[in-house]
């Protein structure tokens, strides 16, 4: 698992994890993602 920080303009730094090659915005509201347990 590879995490990653990145910056969305008007969002600011986001944290995404990388899967293949796509990143998944894991601190995006309509990820379902709430935790770092949620991650793992």
């Amino acid at each position: 698992m590879k995490l990653v920080q990145f910056f969305l303009p008007g969002k600011g730094r986001r944290v995404g994890l990388v899967r293949g090659d796509r990143v998944l915005d894991v601190t995006a509201p309509e990820e379902g993602v709430h935790s770092v347990l949620d991650v793992v």
